[in-house]
């Protein structure tokens, strides 16, 4: 019998307001970043990210 397949990741684009370090790289505010949701609450919970987009909305 098949295991259910996993529910791919929900992923958010979310704008910096303090430089942060993700994924081995360096962004400075302003810049975005596309994480899941438990890093965008997170990041939100830190003062880190000004606001939650879906990563598909423009």
């Amino acid at each position: 019998m098949k295991k259910p397949s996993k529910k791919p990741t929900e992923r958010f684009t979310v704008e910096l307001i303090k430089a942060h370090s993700h994924a081995g790289t360096d962004y400075q505010p302003s810049e975005s970043i596309t994480v899941s949701r438990q890093q965008a609450q997170w990041l939100a919970e830190r003062g880190i990210i000004a606001e939650i987009k879906l990563s598909n909305e423009v």
